[in-house]
C-alpha cells in the first residue's frame, strides 16, 4: 500500500525523469529551463506533455528550415513537447543532448528531407 501511494507522488514531484521514459533527465531540465526563459516562468512550472526517444530522418532533426543543408542519416535523438505558460514548445535534439526549439513543427515529422 504504501508504494501505491508514492508511486504517483514520486511521479509529481521528481525532474521529469519518469514521465520523460528515454529522454535523459540532463536533457530535460535543459529544455525546461529554456521553455520557462521563453514563457517567462520558472522552469518547475514547465510541465512535460510528451517526451520519447526517437530516430530522424536526416540532421534536421525533424524540423528542417528553409536554405539549410543537413546530413543525410538516421540520427538518433529525442523529440520533447512542454507546456509553460499555456503555450506548448516542441524541442528537437540530438543524442548527443543538444537541442533546439521547433518553431514550425507542421508537417515536419515525417523526416525534413529538403530537395535543393
Amino acid at each position: 500500500t504504501a508504494e501505491d501511494e508514492s508511486t504517483p507522488e514520486a511521479t509529481d514531484k521528481e525532474t521529469g525523469e519518469p514521465e520523460a521514459g528515454d529522454v535523459p533527465g540532463t536533457v530535460i531540465e535543459a529544455m525546461k529551463a529554456d521553455a520557462a526563459e521563453r514563457a517567462g516562468t520558472d522552469p518547475d512550472a514547465v510541465e512535460i506533455v510528451s517526451a520519447e526517444a526517437v530516430t530522424w530522418d536526416d540532421g534536421s532533426l525533424g524540423c528542417p528550415e528553409p536554405g539549410q543543408g543537413y546530413t543525410q542519416a538516421l540520427t538518433p535523438g529525442y523529440h520533447v513537447i512542454l507546456e509553460a505558460d499555456g503555450q506548448e514548445y516542441d524541442y528537437r535534439a540530438a543524442d548527443n543532448g543538444a537541442f533546439r526549439l521547433c518553431a514550425n513543427p507542421d508537417g515536419s515529422d515525417g523526416g525534413g528531407i529538403v530537395d535543393y
